[in-house]
């Protein structure tokens, strides 16, 4: 169990806030469980020699071949039975998530615009790059500031898109406030209440 702990800086914390998110479309495949029980079903009733269950006339051959049929026919209303109770019954679920946009993190313009944008540095762009095809060009100086910010956003976007559903009802994340979480858990707490919890599960 190692500990992973996040901050941000006031400046990454304004950055954050303005990354996109949206509703996306989940597909989740499972397993097709009801058109295997048909699939079987209908095999069973190729073989059976009485469908029907008019057995008088059957030979022994074909009366234990009926029963074993019989008790396919059974089990498989047993599994479709149990998958109604567990609700693994659907094929296809169309779910909404509510997540980062990872093909659109910037809303449409570049990263570093972004950057200028969140932190109302739209003046230090260089003059008479505005329509530049590749993107509004800044000084090295001012690049290097962006970068410091993006960086770490980068490396930490998996855990931030997570912070940020876990603390959007404790007031959002905070600029200077460290988070921590174990990494078989993933669940983040301030430093202070991590180790509140802590001592209460020493009691």
């Amino acid at each position: 169990m190692a500990r992973i702990t996040l901050q941000f800086t006031e400046d990454q914390v304004k950055v954050i806030r303005c990354l996109r998110f949206k509703k996306l479309e989940i597909k989740h495949e499972r397993k097709d469980i009801v058109g295997i029980i048909r699939e079987i079903g209908s095999l069973v009733d190729s073989i059976d020699p009485d469908p029907e269950g008019n057995d008088e006339h059957l030979t022994a051959e074909q009366e234990g071949t009926h029963s074993i049929c019989d008790m396919i026919r059974s089990d498989l209303n047993e599994i479709y039975e149990s998958a109604i109770r567990s609700k693994e019954i659907a094929i296809e679920d169309a779910d909404k998530f509510y997540g980062l946009d990872l093909f659109d993190l910037f809303n449409g313009i570049s990263p570093f615009d972004l950057v200028a944008y969140a932190l109302g540095m739209q003046d230090k762009a260089i003059e008479g790059t505005e329509g530049d095809v590749n993107g509004i060009k800044y000084p090295d100086e001012v690049m290097k500031q962006f970068r410091e910010i993006l960086d770490p956003i980068y490396h930490d976007i998996v855990d931030i898109e997570d912070l940020i559903h876990q603390r959007c009802d404790k007031g959002g994340i905070q600029a200077g406030v460290k988070y921590v979480a174990l990494d078989h858990e993933r669940i983040w707490r301030t430093e202070e209440e991590f180790k509140e919890l802590r001592q209460k599960n020493r009691r």
